[in-house]
């Protein structure tokens, strides 16, 4: 039987905060420098089904 994958709890909590498109998008626009936000197209983000 494989071990249970250990995550830390805040693993948890900024999946569920960045699922909602408008706080990822902000979230990104605050915390990104500003020469990789130039290549994001913010209008057009979406979420994508992750592991």
């Amino acid at each position: 039987m494989m071990p249970k994958e250990i995550r830390p709890p805040h693993d948890a909590f900024m999946k569920s905060l960045l699922s909602d498109i408008d706080i990822a998008r902000d979230f990104l626009k605050t915390f990104l420098p500003e020469r990789l936000q130039a290549l994001l197209d913010f209008q057009n983000l979406k979420a994508e089904q992750t592991l």
